[in-house]
């Protein structure tokens, strides 16, 4: 495996445990709506990202064809975010979680089809070992029929989840595979033109209904903001940073891994009850992780053992070339002819 790679993977990683830790700190705020918390979390992410950007000075404006794509990822992503937390306003946690986290196979279909990418075979087990362990930690309704998940849902309004749950997953495959084309960017574009669309919608949100959530009292939810801000900063940085270097198939592998992380601190932390088949779950998210791993060290594997063969194939090559190359071997040899 590259050393290039090696940072891929760690810095998708580190995104996914951002991510997993994000989800304690949301559960504490307290006396705020959903879409407060978004817009307000995403104020503070564009005020950590600002000095970062005029640090690096990166150049923010493109030819066209590359602004095009760049809107469009961040549509797709911003479309997805925005959808997945519709889905858990109106289906059970578990329906949601495990439809969204169907996007590692969505993403492996997308990259075959428009990025041309060969699928390896231990990508393919990955996917398929990374669904079956999601399903596992998120116990879904539709599969798991003798338990309940905390969330109103009704059943009128249940087809539409699925589907907006399902467009979810969709949108956040096709956000991966299209910062392939912009993966020469720096880093840090994408997150800030992502935050500053999201704090301009909720902007218009807050105008419309007329009111602003009251932020002027000292309270635990401001602290609360700011930690998950910057985990969110962190998170959208190193994925960004990981695609650069990896294709989509394996980074939504890997970022999966948010979800046993997640649901090993709500276990060991939070200290709520753990189940053997979540338990088991986890470990083959992490297993999954492994396997895609396991294809970079079985092409260097198959490069050894080519530079192996090709030592004992080369002698062979060059020992009659060079008595060819030798007069007196010819004289010799023609002699004996004649």
């Amino acid at each position: 495996m590259s050393y290039k790679n090696k940072l891929g993977y760690i810095h998708v990683f580190l995104a996914a445990v951002a991510e997993g830790v994000f989800g304690l700190f949301i559960q504490r705020i307290e006396g705020l709506e959903p879409v407060d918390i978004i817009g307000l979390n995403n104020v503070l992410r564009l005020l950590f990202l600002i000095p970062l950007v005029i640090y690096s000075r990166p150049p923010l404006l493109f030819d066209m064809k590359t602004m095009l794509v760049l809107v469009s990822r961040i549509i797709f992503a911003a479309g997805a975010a925005s959808l997945l937390i519709y889905c858990y306003k109106i289906l059970p946690i578990g329906d949601a979680a495990a439809i969204f986290n169907c996007n590692p196979l969505f993403t492996i279909l997308l990259s075959r089809c428009f990025l041309r990418t060969r699928c390896h075979v231990f990508e393919i087990l990955a996917v398929f070992c990374c669904l079956l362990g999601e399903l596992l930690i998120c116990t879904p309704t539709f599969i798991f029929q003798d338990q309940t998940n905390n969330t109103n849902s009704k059943t009128s309004s249940r087809n539409l989840g699925l589907v907006a749950a399902l467009s979810s997953a969709v949108s956040e495959s096709f956000a991966l595979c299209l910062s392939q084309f912009i993966s020469q960017l720096h880093f840090c574009v994408a997150p800030l033109y992502m935050t500053i669309l999201i704090v301009l919608t909720w902007v218009i949100i807050v105008f419309h209904r007329g009111y602003v959530p009251n932020l002027w009292e000292c309270s635990n939810n401001n602290i609360y903001l700011s930690i998950i801000a910057m985990l969110g900063v962190s998170s959208y940085l190193n994925l960004n940073l990981g695609l650069q270097v990896l294709q989509p198939g394996p980074v939504s592998v890997i970022f999966s891994a948010f979800i046993p992380i997640s649901y090993l601190i709500q276990v060991f932390i939070v200290g709520d009850p753990g189940e053997l088949k979540s338990y088991f779950g986890s470990t083959l998210v992490f297993l999954s992780i492994v396997m895609i791993g396991f294809k970079d060290f079985e092409d260097n594997c198959s490069l050894l053992v080519q530079s192996v063969c090709s030592c004992f194939v080369l002698p062979k090559k060059i020992l009659p070339n060079h008595f060819l190359n030798r007069p007196d071997w010819k004289y010799s040899h023609v002699n004996e002819e004649m």
